[in-house]
């Protein structure tokens, strides 16, 4: 089911402190077995990181539409 445009809109009006709490209860989420938060901090590490990195200009990205044709013509490949 696709996220509501609603749910989208109110997540992008939160403050960036708001999101990054909603971001640690949704990784939280898909790994409930971590109960000391040490791969949560992990992921919000290195989602940091490469955030700064990326705004910093030390990072190449790829767009959206070139990694989507991409995994289209090679949907086997291991990336």
């Amino acid at each position: 089911m696709p996220i509501s445009e609603s749910i989208e809109k109110s997540v992008f009006e939160l403050d960036e402190k708001d999101r990054l709490l909603l971001l640690i209860k949704l990784l939280e989420s898909l790994e409930p077995e971590t109960k000391d938060g040490s791969q949560i901090d992990k992921w919000v590490n290195e989602a940091e990181t490469r955030y700064q990195s990326w705004k910093a200009g030390e990072m190449n990205t790829i767009s959206e539409e070139t990694v989507f044709r991409e995994l289209r013509n090679n949907p086997e490949d291991d990336r």
